[in-house]
């Protein structure tokens, strides 16, 4: 199954999400298409949306996702999937400052990076992350700059979380 962009914010808000969401701004500029982006403020933000909570599309295993991620200088924003709850999910960070792609798993709150791949972020640009999810567990991480050149690649296999939400977030830890 193919899941082009999970969610572009294009109905301008954020009902159906929960976390963080006083910490998340829509705006209309800067947009990769359409009319509208979600800003979400520096810190350790976290808005999701657990499955059936209202987004047309959440991944499983099987599918190939795409989302798009803007970045800014000395930001670590992050995108979640398999979330089933604040506390259980599987995450890819995009740590600027350290010039470094993150996937992380937190499971029962306790947080363990899985795999790091070192690439450089484009600043003040929209990138590409897709995931294609097998059945297995494998999840083949690629990561495209504004141009759609493939820049970086994580390949991880786990099968902690077959399935969930998503969010979207910026953590200030690295």
């Amino acid at each position: 199954n193919q899941i082009n962009i999970i969610d572009a914010f294009e109905d301008g808000n954020i009902s159906e999400y929960s976390g963080s969401t006083g910490n998340v701004n829509i705006v209309n500029s800067p947009v990769k298409s359409g009319s509208n982006a979600a800003q979400i403020l520096e810190g350790n933000n976290l808005i999701y949306s657990p499955t059936e909570n209202g987004l047309d599309n959440y991944p499983s295993q099987g599918d190939v996702f795409r989302w798009n991620t803007y970045i800014r200088n000395g930001s670590r924003p992050i995108f979640a999937w398999g979330l089933q709850d604040s506390s259980n999910y599987y995450y890819l960070q995009y740590d600027e400052p350290k010039s470094t792609l993150r996937l992380y798993k937190v499971d029962a709150g306790t947080e363990s990076e899985l795999s790091s791949v070192s690439v450089t972020f484009e600043i003040g640009a929209y990138s590409e992350t897709e995931v294609e999810w097998r059945t297995n567990g494998r999840q083949l991480i690629k990561y495209f700059d504004s141009s759609g050149s493939s820049r970086a690649t994580i390949d991880y296999t786990d099968t902690t979380f077959s399935s969930g939400g998503v969010g979207w977030g910026e953590y200030s830890k690295s």
